[in-house]
């Protein structure tokens, strides 16, 4: 019986999130694996803690602290972006502005 509930459970929660998936943006989807990685990373910390194996979590706790300043550091500056979302955006929106002033000329 626990077995059927966890696969229940296990085919909700795909759906669940393949219907998220779907319907996101991308910086929702950015946002949802940078907290699915820290809620596993904690949780393995956690687990090592607790299991008695303190010095292997202080271990992998200095190896990600860098990371994670580095991480914060470009999140904080808010110009860096570690997936930009279109690459293109920039000629698009150069591209819209010669037309616009382009009729503008032609208006006058």
């Amino acid at each position: 019986m626990p077995y059927l509930l966890l696969a229940v459970g296990l085919i909700i929660g795909l759906f669940a999130l393949y219907r998220f998936f779907l319907n996101a943006e991308i910086a929702q989807i950015k946002a949802f694996f940078l907290m699915a990685i820290v809620v596993v990373l904690c949780a393995a910390l956690f687990t090592l803690a607790v299991s008695g194996r303190l010095p292997a979590a202080l271990a992998l706790l200095g190896v990600i602290a860098p990371l994670a300043v580095g991480l914060w550091k470009v999140n904080k500056d808010g110009q860096k972006e570690i997936l930009k979302d279109d690459p293109f955006e920039d000629e698009q929106d150069s591209e819209a502005d010669e037309n616009t002033s382009d009729e503008d000329t032609k208006n006058d």
